[in-house]
């Protein structure tokens, strides 16, 4: 709902909202509903903004399956110098929370929390324990950010000619 941040400022549940793509805007949409809703019914509401999760079970469609498998089949290229920073969770630890939320007496006013570990990672970071973890030399190339922005744009358009989908999308290449 808030949108990747450009600065490495803490995330809290204060920093404005400026999701960069349908997925951040329809999150942001929910979030501003169930406000209006909890104050329509009063009842107590908490949103949870998480991060890439990862641990056990791990969904095969999921983005860091996603990007797992890219750096496996030697596709994956960085967009910009991968310096941009990245927050992850791990799946146990969101389950803490909910079930922490769950036994709670009441949840109070309404409440948005972040959840991540505590750990600043960049992109870079994060493909190189990826990496060691694979087995597998970690990637270095790049696409410079103009590059990427042009190449999506072209990609967009011939979706819309042509029905096929494609991975690396204007909106994609805002969100990494």
């Amino acid at each position: 709902a808030i949108g990747p941040q450009r600065e490495t400022s803490l995330i809290t549940e204060e920093t404005p909202k400026h999701p960069v793509s349908s997925y951040g805007e329809s999150k942001a949409a929910a979030e501003e509903r169930l406000l209006r809703l909890q104050n329509e019914i009063g009842i107590d509401i908490c949103i949870i903004r998480a991060p890439l999760i990862y641990g056990k079970g791990l969904h095969k469609e999921s983005r860091l399956s996603f990007f797992i498998d890219k750096l496996l089949d030697g596709s994956f290229r960085f967009i910009g110098n991968g310096t941009n920073f990245v927050s992850l969770c791990q799946v146990e630890t969101l389950i803490d929370l909910i079930f922490k939320l769950i036994e709670a007496s009441s949840i109070g006013k309404f409440k948005i929390l972040h959840i991540a570990d505590p750990i600043e990672l960049t992109l870079r970071d994060l493909t190189k324990i990826a990496a060691k973890f694979l087995k597998i030399q970690a990637p270095n190339k790049s696409v410079p950010y103009p590059l990427a922005k042009l190449a999506a744009i072209f990609l967009d358009f011939l979706s819309a000619v042509t029905g096929m989908k494609f991975y690396l999308t204007n909106e994609r290449v805002e969100e990494l």
